[in-house]
């Protein structure tokens, strides 16, 4: 007969095997024959998701890899970790691989908080082994306090109703099997089977945001309150996780409606067609937009500061982190990274019959008396009066430029762009054939020529600039 401590012991490990497959089900995290990532420091979380895999082994004819990676940040500690990480793999019969690298040098390296870069080294070995593999998932321990953790966070930085949705059970390959597990349950079954885990040291430390959320922001609000913090926002992430993936849906065809083609990885938007939807679903079409242009841990700031553009002036412009840039340009909100103002110039001379690569332009130029140069890779080509062209050059724009547009009459180049309502971005990268501050020829999609130095005429002598690809 069991004593009353060995239901309790019992009933709890079936509760928690249930709940942890119907997750594993319910979000059809696992396919019969799937090869396993898991992320596995060794501690308790990650103790018990390989635990339960190993028991779903036979179930799902699973192929588990342990995955462990030493950031080298506790040093001997660190070492002891993987130690135990390899020693308890080997003991319940699963493969074994791990990585090093030292997090606080990294850190430095690539501009980022200890944090944020363990997470970005963690999962790029993660990935590493999932290709190196050829495994189909990646199992990681998160749990239902680590959600909570992160949407206080996110709701500490400023979040709207994305970043509440939390941590995602399924991201691509990516399956968290304990999402919908607590903390307490986790420690108290690994304690109830008496399964030995690693304890990171500087979890207890208030060093970090995360663990004076964790350690002292939450218990305070639920001793002062008297709630279950955790299991509150735990709810909240599933609700509006619901209303997100049907407003998702909505934001990201009215996305595809709103991009206009663009250089990669450049994303451009039509200002009139994103103000055409409703401003909540303006505002996710910006985030779409800002997380297509690569930007991580978005916030309602930045989407604000975007949204403010709308209806700024044309050539304002907002900097956010990592070098994006957001401007408008007419009728249009451009998404880049580097100042896409910035004047890169470029001239080169043209000689006659002497092919001049302007790599700016990624063209080939060719000043000629031949009206049909021998190369298959023409593009384009214009004629020229001969006894009127001394000295050509293939260059970006400079003060005082002008042009005579047949017609229209002498202007200045920086009012014909103004006219035709050219981004001031790209008046930069436009390149010219001049003569001095006389304009020949405005390279663009309209191919304005000087009509002074421009022959039409049959029967006059002409000299050529020929347009041609690049050949590599």
């Amino acid at each position: 007969m069991l004593t009353g401590s060995l239901c309790y012991i019992l009933s709890t490990v079936i509760q928690l095997l249930k709940s942890f497959l119907t997750t594993i089900q319910k979000y059809n995290m696992l396919a019969s024959g799937d090869r396993v990532i898991v992320g596995f420091s060794g501690g308790a979380d990650s103790v018990l998701l390989l635990t339960l895999l190993v028991q779903l082994k036979e179930q799902y004819e699973l192929d588990i890899i342990a995955t462990h990676i030493n950031h080298g940040m506790r040093g001997s500690e660190s070492d002891a970790d993987e130690a135990f990480a390899k020693s308890y793999s080997e003991k319940i019969g699963v493969d074994f691989l791990s990585f090093y690298e030292h997090v606080p040098t990294s850190a430095k390296e690539l501009g980022m908080g200890l944090e944020e870069a363990g997470r970005e080294i963690r999962y790029k070995y993660f990935e590493n082994a999932l290709e190196s593999r050829k495994a189909d998932k990646i199992a990681v321990a998160h749990n239902k306090n680590d959600n909570a953790e992160t949407i206080f966070m996110r709701i500490c930085r400023g979040t709207g109703s994305t970043g509440l949705c939390g941590i995602p059970p399924v991201r691509g390959s990516i399956i968290r099997p304990l999402i919908e597990t607590g903390r307490a349950q986790i420690e108290r079954y690994l304690s109830d089977q008496q399964i030995p885990y690693r304890t990171d040291a500087t979890n207890n430390s208030n060093e970090f945001t995360r663990n004076r959320i964790r350690n002292k922001v939450i218990p305070n609000v639920e001793s002062d309150l008297g709630i279950d913090l955790c299991e509150k926002l735990d709810s909240l992430s599933r609700l509006c996780s619901v209303d997100e993936d049907f407003m998702d849906r909505i934001a990201r065809d009215a996305l595809n409606a709103s991009l206009l083609p663009s250089l990669q990885p450049n994303v451009t938007l039509s200002i009139t067609a994103l103000c055409a939807n409703h401003p909540a679903i303006t505002a996710r079409i910006i985030r779409l937009a800002l997380s297509k242009s690569g930007l991580k841990n978005i916030s309602a700031c930045h989407i604000e500061a975007t949204n403010s553009l709308i209806n700024n002036k044309t050539g304002k412009q907002i900097r956010l982190p990592g070098g994006l840039f957001v401007g408008k340009y007419y009728d249009e909100l451009h998404f880049t990274y580097g100042d896409p103002e910035e004047h890169q110039s470029f001239l080169y001379d043209l000689k006659p019959d002497t092919m001049v690569h302007v790599p700016e332009l990624s063209k080939c130029f060719l000043l000629s008396e031949n009206p049909v140069p021998i190369n298959s890779g023409l593009v384009y080509t214009k004629a020229f009066l001969y006894d009127r062209i001394v000295g050509v050059q293939i260059r970006s724009r400079l003060p005082g430029d002008r042009i005579s547009i047949r017609h229209v009459g002498t202007v200045k180049l920086k009012d014909y762009f103004i006219n035709n309502k050219v981004p001031s971005y790209q008046r930069n990268r436009i390149g010219l054939a001049a003569q001095g501050n006389d304009v020949l020829w405005i390279l663009d999609n309209k191919n304005i020529c000087h009509e002074q130095y421009e022959s039409l005429e049959v029967e006059s002598k002409k000299v050529f600039i020929h347009v041609l690809e690049v050949v590599e």
